[in-house]
């Protein structure tokens, strides 16, 4: 396994944890730290990419953590067996604190993330998996939720839209459009944190959040790789 560590600007004591793990590399389990000025999220994952040189490749937020221990395996067993390009799974959400807000943000977080049982373990085209959860209402974008096989990314030219936030739903249906065998199963390989102060839930500037939506509504509208594909 190679964890490839990126520092986006970080302004507390992160770099220093991070290289102390660095330091105890060895031949199972590399780990790279890679320093950057602040870009935000995508620029990290960008970053991530570039740097990264496995077979697959995975997104994991610094606020997220995976639910056991042989999570990568069974992913990385999973896609073997099955050959994907792709494959997308069930999560469990937490929060750190109680109150009303949360615990709101957290059911609607639940019902979004919800398998739909009849394309469960099956193995699909990518577009064909998109357009069903889509029509059934079951389709839901979040990257940490993805294990991708890395050239099926990088020979596309695939990469995360830096500058607007939603960048999670350009890269979801864009993806789809490139894998050939993909594949959506219950298991919940990931624990996702729901908190305050959150991209997701935090309220902040409304306008800078609408500028994010429309920037990736044009991004798809203007991608001409997906007006190739099957029509629906």
């Amino acid at each position: 396994i190679e964890v490839v560590c990126v520092n986006d600007g970080s302004t507390d004591n992160s770099p220093s944890i991070l290289k102390q793990y660095a330091q105890k590399s060895d031949t199972s389990l590399t780990i790279k730290v890679i320093d950057q000025e602040n870009g935000g999220l995508s620029a990290a994952r960008n970053t991530g990419m570039k740097h990264a040189t496995g077979k697959y490749i995975y997104f994991l937020d610094s606020d997220d953590k995976l639910n056991w221990d042989s999570a990568i395996l069974e992913m990385v067993l999973l896609a073997e067996e099955n050959r994907l390009d792709q494959l997308i799974f069930a999560c469990r959400l937490f929060a750190d604190e109680k109150n009303p807000e949360l615990a709101r943000r957290l059911k609607a977080e639940e019902e979004y993330h919800s398998v739909y049982a009849p394309l469960k373990d099956k193995i699909l085209p990518g577009t064909e998996l998109f357009t069903e959860l889509e029509r059934n209402g079951h389709f839901f974008a979040t990257q940490q939720t993805r294990f991708y096989r890395r050239d099926s990314l990088t020979k596309n030219n695939l990469y995360y839209p830096e500058g607007l936030l939603h960048e999670d739903n350009y890269m979801a249906p864009v993806s789809l459009r490139f894998a050939e065998r993909a594949m959506i199963v219950s298991q919940r390989f990931l624990a996702r944190r729901i908190r305050a102060g959150s991209i997701v839930t935090k309220t902040g500037d409304m306008s800078k959040r609408f500028k994010g939506v429309w920037g990736i509504v044009q991004m798809l509208c203007e991608d001409n790789r997906l007006w190739d594909a099957p029509e629906e």
